[in-house]
């Protein structure tokens, strides 16, 4: 697994392309203009509702954003799978997965109110057709279908998490 430090000096959409060009990730120019943006919304709303502790554009493209993205190349993430993300606070990793793979679904789980408004709000914004937004715990989460892959970043234990996740495994 790559770990990008990209230095501070360069534009955001600069960093940004340097990093998924270190990351070996092929975006198009549009995915990459709605990354730079939620990168902006996620500025915006962390002044009001403490969304990261680390805001700074620098540490949220490196420890956020290129961090999420990769475990890219060693996750299945296909047409037509439902991915959950636990947790999802700011949206790492569902958002910049739902905006690199539009074809995969995702459902954003978090049980901050404040956390699901900006999700939702995030969505709306980014036309994010394939995200579904929840806001509740995931011992209390009933999918209305399969749930092929869950993710979960800074959320619990692996046993913890594994154990409120049972009632959604196959």
């Amino acid at each position: 697994m790559h770990c990008v430090q990209l230095p501070f000096h360069m534009s955001l959409n600069t960093q940004l392309s340097n990093g998924l060009a270190a990351l070996n990730l092929q975006v198009k120019s549009e995915q990459r203009q709605a990354l730079i943006r939620y990168l902006e919304l996620i500025q915006k709303w962390n002044r009001s509702f403490n969304l990261v502790a680390n805001s700074s554009d620098q540490q949220l493209l490196n420890k956020h954003l290129l961090d999420c993205l990769a475990v890219t190349p060693y996750v299945s993430l296909n047409a037509g799978q439902r991915i959950l993300d636990v947790g999802s606070g700011a949206g790492f990793p569902g958002i910049p997965w739902a905006i690199l793979y539009p074809n995969t679904r995702f459902v954003l789980l978090d049980s901050n109110g404040k956390k699901t408004r900006f999700l939702f709000q995030t969505k709306t914004e980014l036309q994010l057709a394939n995200v579904e937004v929840e806001n509740c715990r995931l011992e209390h989460y009933q999918s209305p279908g399969q749930i092929d892959i869950v993710t979960c970043r800074a959320f619990a234990s692996l046993a913890e998490t594994l154990e409120k996740a049972r009632h959604l495994m196959t």
